[in-house]
């Protein structure tokens, strides 16, 4: 599957008119489907395990996750197919199985990556080894077609 940064922007900006329009995050979180609730990451460590979805529609759930200095997300599953803004701070550290994989390098603010599945049994965990909140926005697909495909 090939996405522009033209679709992405897209979509970032349409995300940005339902902020704008007066829907607040508690009232998307509220009203996404039993049925896309598989598309959204819970950090179940953090005090606000679910972050705040703000903005989701047939194509894509946008969520909004903040982990605190020395805060561990908990062991989690990645639905796949999910873009990541790393807005700003904090330094990521991850562990598999209770062993530490990686620390660092630190992400630079407005940084992009791309998450494919995470399952439950690989024991997937990341954690906040930094001095300052990390601010991340993951932007999932719901599906492997191109939104429009010409």
């Amino acid at each position: 599957m090939q996405w522009s940064l033209n679709s992405i922007t897209g979509i970032l900006s349409i995300s940005m008119v339902s902020i704008l329009s007066g829907c607040t995050s508690g009232e998307l979180s509220e009203s996404i489907s039993a049925s896309d609730k598989q598309y959204l990451l819970t950090y179940p460590s953090l005090a606000d395990p679910d972050g705040e979805v703000v903005f989701e529609n047939e194509h894509v759930v946008l969520q909004r996750l903040v982990v605190g200095p020395g805060e561990w997300e908990g062991i989690h599953s990645h639905p796949g197919n999910q873009l990541y803004v790393h807005i700003r701070g904090g330094l990521w550290s991850g562990r598999e199985r209770g062993e530490v994989t990686y620390v660092g390098p630190p992400d630079l603010d407005g940084s992009v990556g791309w998450m494919d599945a995470i399952s439950l049994g690989e024991e997937h965990e990341s954690g906040n080894v930094g001095d300052e909140a990390i601010d991340l926005i993951y932007v999932t697909l719901k599906s492997n077609l191109p939104i429009a495909p010409e």
